[in-house]
């Protein structure tokens, strides 16, 4: 779907907006001692979105004094049950789900209203934009692609205790507009002082995933990214059987599942390995 603006006598113009009630985007979000943050993170939203609703896990009072509604609710080491919580709450046409640590510029912002209001009678389920990283400096270090911006509709949830992902129920297909061009999502996430707060958080999580699901390789790849982040090797041998799918699968030519070219690298996939030859772990 062509979503671009284009040039005309009397200036830029969208060519595509019609003149239609007002769609209704809210803003939600799960946070924990996000003080730094959570600022920075309501601001985009204001005069955007029609409501802004934080999950606390902590406490974060400055979303109060901003005019969030604020919920707290216990940390039951689960994201995908904190923002299913917080989905639950919204009222809006359309959800944006940003961390704290996630921000879109005053410009995308307003241009993610106009996309919207675009889109709201089709049958998109989902926007894809930009993720861009930056570091310490503001400097970009990578780009990716994410979908954190979905209509609000009760088929549509999160699954995954972390590196939660948006599934569509009844194994449904979820419809997305790619938008990679024209809006973009900033993560300071990947900082020093940010990394810090995840170091110790994510590997117990990811781990209780694959012993539920030790085959899940989009898992597995987490796995190996969190030993090459933080140097943490006290993991079981499941990391090998990620190399072995990967290692098989490009003998064979056999075709590797989207979502594991897409979340691992074999930088990861390296730690992964020699940690687990540290560890005495030679695979199944």
């Amino acid at each position: 779907m062509e979503m671009a603006d284009k040039e005309s006598g009397n200036g830029k113009e969208n060519r595509h907006l019609r003149t239609r009630k007002k769609v209704k985007i809210s803003q939600c979000m799960i946070v924990k001692d996000e003080e730094q943050n959570i600022v920075r993170a309501l601001s985009w939203g204001k005069g955007i979105v029609s409501e802004q609703i934080v999950v606390d896990t902590g406490t974060v009072e400055i979303a109060r004094q901003m005019g969030a509604r604020v919920y707290q609710i216990p940390w039951t080491n689960d994201f995908s049950a904190a923002k299913n919580y917080a989905i639950g709450k919204a009222s809006g046409d359309w959800i944006a789900f940003l961390d704290a640590d996630e921000y879109f510029t005053e410009e995308d912002g307003k241009k993610l209203a106009a996309y919207v209001t675009e889109l709201q009678d089709t049958s998109c389920d989902m926007i894809m934009s930009g993720w861009i990283n930056l570091d310490e400096q503001g400097q970009i270090t990578s780009v990716m692609t994410q979908c954190r911006v979905f209509r609000n509709q009760p088929a549509l949830r999160y699954e995954g205790r972390i590196h939660e992902h948006l599934v569509l129920s009844g194994g449904k297909t979820a419809e997305m507009v790619d938008l990679v061009e024209n809006l973009s999502i900033f993560h300071t996430g990947y900082e020093k002082r940010e990394l810090r707060k995840k170091e110790g958080r994510n590997l117990p999580l990811i781990q209780a995933e694959l012993s539920e699901h030790p085959e899940d390789y989009r898992m597995l790849g987490y796995l190996g990214a969190d030993a090459a982040t933080f140097g943490n090797h006290e993991f079981d041998y499941r990391s090998q059987g990620l190399a072995d799918m990967l290692h098989r699968a490009k003998d064979s030519g056999d075709e590797v599942p989207p979502l594991v070219v897409c979340n691992v690298d074999w930088e990861g996939t390296l730690a992964a390995e020699q940690a687990a030859s540290r560890s005495g772990h030679k695979g199944r």
